[in-house]
């Protein structure tokens, strides 16, 4: 729907849309049509954000000291400021995390909490990451070799990275298994239809996918 309210937009830079929803409810629709309503105690707060300009902050116009000063948001700052570059940046990405994991240990907060935290950082380094996973996460890992408590959380935290991985293996492996046994379904009605149109109806597909389908041989 977006999409084509996208494209009209495009082709009638002065088409106006009214915003309509259509509901088919068993009882009649009581509640709030309006979007704010939704925040409650905030509302007036998120309709002011939401409608006025966004605030745009520029990290390659903010010093590095700055961004290391910001208690909670300074290495994924940084993260976002040089992640995608290649060269000495990486030098000041593992000074930061060494910094922020020394004043992670010092703040009186669970074991659990601060693992959270760092489960934060690393998955946020490695969307990063402008080598899929490995420049900033092995920076990751050689900042928490400096204190002793840190490196254990980030092995716990290394080895629920690892099982995920392999969860999304097993989905993968699953998702792969599915989509050859739709592909051999579509090849076995088709010998017998021999109608594409037919086939791709009862399918929910494409006449291009169930063509595609019939050309993998």
């Amino acid at each position: 729907m977006c999409r084509i309210a996208d494209q009209v937009r495009k082709q009638n830079p002065r088409q106006e849309f009214l915003p309509f929803i259509f509901y088919n409810g068993k009882v009649r629709y009581a509640d709030s049509t309006y979007l704010f309503d939704l925040f409650g105690e905030f509302k007036g707060m998120t309709r002011e954000i939401f409608t006025q300009p966004f605030q745009l902050i520029d990290l390659n116009e903010i010093s590095d000291e700055i961004l290391r000063s910001h208690r909670w948001s300074g290495v994924m700052e940084l993260v976002l400021k040089y992640g995608r570059r290649e060269g000495v940046y990486s030098e000041i990405l593992k000074s930061a995390w060494i910094e922020f994991a020394k004043k992670l240990m010092e703040e009186d907060i669970e074991r659990k909490t601060v693992v959270e935290i760092l489960i934060i950082l690393v998955n946020y380094s490695l969307d990063q990451d402008s080598k899929k996973g490995s420049m900033l996460y092995n920076l990751a890992i050689e900042s928490a070799q400096t204190n002793p408590e840190v490196e254990k959380i980030m092995q716990t935290i290394r080895e629920k990275l690892q099982a995920e991985a392999k969860w999304q293996g097993i989905e993968q492996g699953i998702q792969k298994g599915v989509q050859k046994g739709k592909a051999e379904s579509v090849k076995t009605l088709y010998r017998k239809l021999q109608d594409v149109n037919q086939v791709a109806a009862l399918f929910g597909a494409s006449i291009e996918e169930v063509k595609r389908i019939l050309a993998d041989q």
